[in-house]
Protein backbone atom coordinates (compact mmCIF):
# COMPACT_ATOMS: atom_id res chain seq x y z
CA UNK A 1 0.00 0.00 0.00
CA UNK A 2 2.87 2.30 0.79
CA UNK A 3 4.31 1.89 -2.72
CA UNK A 4 0.92 2.72 -4.19
CA UNK A 5 0.62 5.97 -2.21
CA UNK A 6 4.24 6.85 -2.95
CA UNK A 7 3.73 6.33 -6.69
CA UNK A 8 0.60 8.52 -6.76
CA UNK A 9 2.30 11.17 -4.66
CA UNK A 10 5.25 11.26 -7.05
CA UNK A 11 2.87 11.50 -10.02
CA UNK A 12 1.01 14.35 -8.36
CA UNK A 13 4.26 16.20 -7.61
CA UNK A 14 5.40 15.70 -11.24
CA UNK A 15 2.11 17.05 -12.58
CA UNK A 16 2.24 20.10 -10.30
CA UNK A 17 5.88 20.72 -11.26
CA UNK A 18 5.11 20.48 -15.00
CA UNK A 19 2.14 22.77 -14.52
CA UNK A 20 4.23 25.44 -12.80
CA UNK A 21 6.97 25.21 -15.40
CA UNK A 22 4.40 25.48 -18.19
CA UNK A 23 2.65 28.40 -16.50
CA UNK A 24 5.83 30.41 -16.07
CA UNK A 25 7.05 29.53 -19.56
CA UNK A 26 3.82 30.75 -21.15
CA UNK A 27 3.83 33.86 -19.00
CA UNK A 28 7.38 34.65 -20.08
CA UNK A 29 6.40 34.45 -23.76
CA UNK A 30 3.18 36.43 -23.51
CA UNK A 31 3.33 39.81 -25.18
CA UNK A 32 2.39 42.96 -23.42
CA UNK A 33 -0.53 45.02 -24.66
CA UNK A 34 1.90 47.68 -25.90
CA UNK A 35 3.75 45.12 -28.05
CA UNK A 36 0.47 43.84 -29.47
CA UNK A 37 -0.69 47.40 -30.24
CA UNK A 38 2.61 48.18 -31.97
CA UNK A 39 2.37 45.01 -34.11
CA UNK A 40 -1.22 45.86 -35.09
CA UNK A 41 -0.15 49.39 -36.04
CA UNK A 42 2.69 48.03 -38.21
CA UNK A 43 0.35 45.59 -39.97
CA UNK A 44 -2.19 48.36 -40.56
CA UNK A 45 0.47 50.68 -42.01
CA UNK A 46 1.69 47.91 -44.36
CA UNK A 47 -1.87 47.26 -45.53
CA UNK A 48 -2.43 50.98 -46.20
CA UNK A 49 0.83 51.20 -48.17
CA UNK A 50 -0.12 48.14 -50.23
CA UNK A 51 -3.56 49.64 -50.97
CA UNK A 52 -2.02 52.96 -52.05
CA UNK A 53 0.40 51.11 -54.36
CA UNK A 54 -2.39 48.98 -55.83
CA UNK A 55 -4.50 52.10 -56.47
CA UNK A 56 -1.52 53.80 -58.11
CA UNK A 57 -0.94 50.85 -60.45
CA UNK A 58 -4.67 50.52 -61.19
CA UNK A 59 -4.94 54.19 -62.15
CA UNK A 60 -1.88 54.37 -64.39
CA UNK A 61 -2.85 55.93 -67.74
CA UNK A 62 -1.95 52.83 -69.76
CA UNK A 63 -4.05 50.62 -67.47
CA UNK A 64 -7.03 52.97 -67.65
CA UNK A 65 -6.75 52.93 -71.44
CA UNK A 66 -6.54 49.11 -71.54
CA UNK A 67 -9.63 48.79 -69.33
CA UNK A 68 -11.60 51.22 -71.52
CA UNK A 69 -10.55 49.34 -74.65
CA UNK A 70 -11.51 45.97 -73.13
CA UNK A 71 -14.89 47.35 -72.08
CA UNK A 72 -15.54 48.73 -75.57
CA UNK A 73 -14.60 45.39 -77.14
CA UNK A 74 -16.94 43.48 -74.81
CA UNK A 75 -19.80 45.83 -75.72
CA UNK A 76 -18.96 45.28 -79.39
CA UNK A 77 -19.01 41.49 -78.85
CA UNK A 78 -22.45 41.73 -77.26
CA UNK A 79 -23.78 43.86 -80.13
CA UNK A 80 -22.24 41.49 -82.68
CA UNK A 81 -23.75 38.47 -80.92
CA UNK A 82 -27.23 39.97 -81.04
CA UNK A 83 -26.78 40.97 -84.68
CA UNK A 84 -25.50 37.48 -85.57
CA UNK A 85 -28.59 35.93 -84.03
CA UNK A 86 -30.94 38.08 -86.15
CA UNK A 87 -28.90 37.51 -89.34
CA UNK A 88 -28.87 33.72 -88.93
CA UNK A 89 -32.59 33.75 -88.23
CA UNK A 90 -33.27 35.87 -91.34
CA UNK A 91 -31.18 33.52 -93.54
CA UNK A 92 -33.12 30.42 -92.43
CA UNK A 93 -35.74 28.94 -94.77
CA UNK A 94 -38.34 29.00 -91.98
CA UNK A 95 -37.20 31.80 -89.61
CA UNK A 96 -39.84 31.06 -86.98
CA UNK A 97 -38.47 27.52 -86.53
CA UNK A 98 -34.96 28.61 -85.54
CA UNK A 99 -34.13 27.66 -81.96
CA UNK A 100 -30.71 28.69 -80.58
CA UNK A 101 -28.80 26.88 -77.84
CA UNK A 102 -28.27 29.91 -75.65
CA UNK A 103 -25.87 28.52 -73.05
CA UNK A 104 -23.87 25.68 -74.56
CA UNK A 105 -24.02 26.67 -78.22
CA UNK A 106 -22.69 30.21 -78.08
CA UNK A 107 -19.11 31.35 -78.20
CA UNK A 108 -17.27 34.48 -79.21
CA UNK A 109 -13.61 35.23 -79.80
CA UNK A 110 -11.83 38.45 -80.54
CA UNK A 111 -8.58 38.64 -82.48
CA UNK A 112 -6.34 41.61 -83.20
CA UNK A 113 -5.88 41.87 -86.97
CA UNK A 114 -2.24 42.90 -86.94
CA UNK A 115 -3.08 46.41 -85.79
CA UNK A 116 -4.30 47.80 -82.49
CA UNK A 117 -7.17 49.68 -84.18
CA UNK A 118 -8.87 46.73 -85.86
CA UNK A 119 -10.21 43.58 -84.23
CA UNK A 120 -11.91 40.55 -85.74
CA UNK A 121 -14.87 39.27 -83.73
CA UNK A 122 -16.06 35.75 -84.49
CA UNK A 123 -19.40 34.64 -83.07
CA UNK A 124 -20.55 31.01 -83.22
CA UNK A 125 -24.20 30.13 -82.60
CA UNK A 126 -25.55 26.58 -82.58
CA UNK A 127 -29.14 25.46 -82.61
CA UNK A 128 -31.99 23.68 -84.37
CA UNK A 129 -34.02 24.76 -87.41
CA UNK A 130 -36.41 23.16 -89.87
CA UNK A 131 -35.41 22.46 -93.44
CA UNK A 132 -37.64 22.57 -96.56
CA UNK A 133 -39.18 19.19 -95.68
CA UNK A 134 -40.11 20.33 -92.15
CA UNK A 135 -37.50 18.11 -90.51
CA UNK A 136 -35.69 19.49 -87.47
CA UNK A 137 -31.94 19.71 -88.17
CA UNK A 138 -28.99 20.98 -86.17
CA UNK A 139 -26.98 23.92 -87.45
CA UNK A 140 -23.82 25.82 -86.64
CA UNK A 141 -23.72 29.46 -87.62
CA UNK A 142 -20.62 31.63 -87.68
CA UNK A 143 -20.60 35.40 -88.05
CA UNK A 144 -17.43 37.40 -88.62
CA UNK A 145 -17.24 41.09 -87.82
CA UNK A 146 -14.54 43.71 -87.92
CA UNK A 147 -14.47 46.11 -84.99
CA UNK A 148 -12.69 49.45 -85.33
CA UNK A 149 -11.68 50.72 -81.93
CA UNK A 150 -11.04 54.36 -82.85
CA UNK A 151 -14.43 54.88 -84.49
CA UNK A 152 -16.24 52.34 -82.29
CA UNK A 153 -17.97 50.73 -85.30
CA UNK A 154 -18.67 47.15 -86.31
CA UNK A 155 -18.85 45.93 -89.90
CA UNK A 156 -20.07 42.49 -90.98
CA UNK A 157 -17.58 40.40 -92.95
CA UNK A 158 -19.55 37.19 -93.54
CA UNK A 159 -22.23 34.88 -92.14
CA UNK A 160 -21.88 31.12 -92.59
CA UNK A 161 -24.49 28.48 -91.76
Amino acid sequence: MFKFILRWTMNLIAIVFIGFVGFFTVEAYQKTSKEVAIEKKIVKEKAEKAKIEADRIYNLPENVEKRAKAKAISVAELTASQDCRTRIKSMALIPSSVDFYDFIGTSSRTYENFSPEKHRIIIRRDGDMKNAFGTEIKFKGVCKYDYFHKTNTISLVEVLI
